[in-house]
């Protein structure tokens, strides 16, 4: 995902059923960290992003964005979900 770099997160991780069932899954479930706060220019970029995937790929990407301000919540996350 080269346009990911773009965007700079600190972690990211894709899960859900396009890691088991790829053939199968109707849209790709991707997790991102991220150490700074500028929420607006992540958000901005992610809806271009998705927009990229979606023609590319012919599905949706469904992001869950944590900030460094939710650092715990972003691990517990993470440990819930051991397939990753």
């Amino acid at each position: 995902m080269g346009k990911l770099k773009k965007i700079q997160p600190n972690e990211w991780y894709i899960f859900g059923s396009s890691i088991f069932i790829p053939e199968k899954a109707k849209d790709v479930d991707i997790v991102l960290f991220f150490e700074h706060k500028n929420n607006k220019v992540v958000q901005s970029k992610m809806k271009v992003l998705k927009m990229d995937f979606k023609l590319k790929f012919s599905c949706n990407l469904h992001d869950t964005i944590f900030y460094q301000n939710e650092q715990e919540q972003y691990q517990n996350f993470i440990d819930y979900n051991e397939y990753k």
